[in-house]
């Protein structure tokens, strides 16, 4: 009995360490970065590699160099509540937010400054927080979403909105690359397919719980979604059908990005980790952990080397707000455009470069952005958080789960 023993106190032993193990083997957070003076709910990369944005909680947009430093570039004020969209452009000069304030801004990087510039705000059509938004292909659209169930078309050139009525909030929206479909999470187990008048095309069926984050691959190929059910599905946009489901996530899933190239797909829980997935296969390539933290929101940087988060933090005792970073450590790649081409302007056709929003001769001299009353700062102010005006929204209240926000009347 003495012999059976010992090698069943081994194995004892090494079931009960397996699982610390295997939480060692994740990669930590790669760098903290700040910038924010609260938590960060939206983080956004551009595709051309220059830099990634941040929005908060402090009602700041925070815009780094994507490059060894992580610096950060510029401080961005506009929103009077937390900012919980943003999406730059395809040739990545401009960006475009939404916030808990209603409001959607346009930024555009001037050409001869460097620094984004605000050059329009749409008000007056959202009537509760917006949590996505987008830019067109041609970058002639915006298209935002949010808690009022409202899907927002914005027309740039002539000034004009189209509403899709979704009637229900909406917590993520995706667009096909040809711009007649739009994808749409919303507080429901379906993703649902509008064209662009609006009408129902189809219904993507396969969730079991509320879906939170829908991306459209930029082969045309896939769509992947992820919900409460801590699954991410990866659709075949033609059929319809499920091609693989992606488990492993122990707590909902909030976020998620795909690769320009359509190779790799990112998922984000809140069960404090971050899965790096094959978009192709559906294999778990690697997980990154949060230290336990929540994980809000995800992106992946167009040279698939570094996946930026943001994080609700509540056991870190002393946070360093701001994105956080991982290294994904798969081969580096040259971004690409739509059509798997280089994005040297020169070996673009012109039906890239108008998906690109690229002009069809080289830019010439940018012209300076009108002066509003929201500032671009190119250095970060003292770490103080914005109070809005009594007329203004506020937030009063923010859980994991839902944010809740009241309406104080003018003096």
């Amino acid at each position: 009995m003495r012999s059976l023993r010992i090698p069943t106190l081994i194995g004892f032993f090494l079931s009960a360490l397996l699982p610390l193990y295997l939480q060692a083997a994740q990669d930590s957070v790669y760098r903290y970065v700040g910038g924010h003076t609260d938590d960060v709910e939206v983080v956004a990369a551009s595709p051309n590699n220059t830099y990634f944005a941040s929005g908060g909680w402090d009602n700041k947009i925070c815009i780094y160099k994507n490059d060894s430093t992580f610096e950060l570039a510029q401080q961005l004020d506009g929103h009077n509540a937390a900012v919980s969209a943003l999406a730059f452009s395809r040739d990545g000069k401009s960006l475009i937010s939404g916030g808990k304030d209603y409001k959607v801004i346009i930024w555009k990087q001037n050409a001869e400054t460097g620094l984004f510039e605000n050059v329009k705000e749409i008000t007056m059509i959202h009537t509760a927080g917006i949590n996505c938004v987008l830019f067109g292909p041609g970058m002639r659209n915006v298209y935002s979403a949010g808690d009022d169930g409202r899907i927002m078309i914005y027309d740039l050139t002539k000034n004009t909105s189209k509403i899709i009525e979704n009637k229900i909030p909406v917590r993520s929206i995706a667009l096909s690359t040809n711009r007649r479909f739009i994808f749409c999470a919303d507080e429901s187990t379906v993703v649902k397919q509008y064209d662009g008048l609006g009408n129902l095309v189809k219904q993507f069926e396969g969730h079991t719980d509320y879906v939170n984050a829908v991306k459209y691959s930029m082969d045309n190929k896939y769509l992947v979604s992820g919900g409460n059910d801590k699954t991410a599905i990866v659709w075949e946009v033609m059929s319809g059908k499920v091609k693989y489901t992606l488990a492993g996530h122990e707590w909902k899933i909030t976020a998620i990005d795909i690769s320009l190239d359509s190779k790799y797909v990112i998922t984000g829980s809140i069960d404090g980790t971050v899965k790096l997935w094959s978009l192709e296969t559906g294999e778990l390539m690697k997980t990154c952990s949060a230290n336990g933290e929540k994980v809000r929101t995800v992106a992946l940087s167009a040279d698939e080397q570094c996946i930026i988060g943001g994080m609700h933090f509540q056991l870190d005792p002393n946070p360093v707000y701001g994105p956080v970073i991982w290294k994904t450590g798969v081969s580096r790649v040259t971004p690409k455009a739509p059509g798997g081409q280089a994005t040297n302007r020169k070996q673009l056709t012109p039906e890239q470069r108008k998906q690109l929003g690229l002009p069809d001769a080289p830019a010439g001299t940018q012209k300076a952005a009108p002066n509003t009353k929201t500032t671009a700062n190119p250095l970060p102010p003292a770490k103080t958080t914005t109070k809005p005006n009594k007329s203004d929204k506020k937030v009063i209240n923010k859980t994991d789960e839902v944010e809740v926000t009241i309406e104080e009347e003018a003096d």
